[in-house]
């Protein structure tokens, strides 16, 4: 091993081996025949949710999104996933929602609080600069290594960033005033970058009442250059 490849592994371990505590999300990821496939767990802890169990909480929804508008795509829920149909050319998005988005209620005192949750995802084939297309998205942009966070089409500011390679190994940053982040990616192979943000105003979903929204969403690629990738960890256990 060459010593700027040991202290490029010495630089990373040290810096950035801490896992991001957050909700489940959901991820897009190839398969070892270069399929997409939906996945809904942890990325960094090889957690897979399966069905019967917490898969069958998503409802995806799928479309290709390109220059020219957007088509939808079929998403075929499997024991650990959904398959998506179809490819996605340089320069394209696949993005998935889930359509059930349930309400819960947690209690402090006498107050009782009711937050909606959304989960979506969206994958790249290549880092292009794109376009938002949901309502909380983690955008390529224009320059290589930078990214943009954007709500309900305005940037966001300030807010928690976690980059994770299928490892474990990961990185967290902050978005600038202006929504923009930069990282970095010394493996090859998947990466997951990651968001949660809650927004605080109340509004009705089905005319149900909710207190607070909370958004997960995932930015997902490939890395095609760079370290020889570490070992993902032992498969999590799905949950029941």
């Amino acid at each position: 091993m060459s010593m700027l490849r040991v202290f490029i592994l010495a630089a990373a371990m040290a810096g950035a081996l801490m896992r991001p505590s957050a909700a489940h999300q959901i991820w897009i990821q190839p398969d070892t025949r270069d399929a997409l496939q939906l996945y809904f767990g942890e990325f960094h802890e090889n957690l897979k949710e399966t069905s019967p169990g917490l898969l069958d909480r998503i409802d995806a929804k799928a479309r290709l999104v390109k220059a020219g508008g957007e088509t939808p795509m079929e998403a075929r829920k499997g024991s650990d996933g959904f398959a998506l149909s179809g490819q996605v050319a340089p320069g394209e998005s696949v993005v998935v929602e889930n359509s059930s988005t349930p309400i819960l209620e947690s209690k402090a005192g006498d107050k009782v609080t009711r937050t909606i949750y959304h989960a979506s995802a969206r994958f790249v084939s290549d880092l292009g600069e794109r376009g938002p297309v949901l309502t909380l998205d983690i955008v390529p942009t224009a320059d290589r290594g930078r990214f943009k966070l954007m709500f309900r089409g305005a940037p966001l500011g300030k807010a928690k960033v976690n980059v994770v390679s299928e490892s474990g190994w990961a990185q967290e940053t902050r978005t600038s005033e202006a929504g923009t982040f930069e990282a970095k990616f010394p493996w090859k192979g998947p990466y997951v970058i990651e968001v949660t943000h809650t927004d605080r105003a109340a509004g009705t979903h089905q005319d149900k009442p909710y207190d607070a929204a909370t958004f997960v969403t995932t930015l997902s690629f490939v890395q095609v250059a760079g370290l020889e990738p570490l070992p993902p960890p032992p498969a999590a256990k799905p949950s029941r």
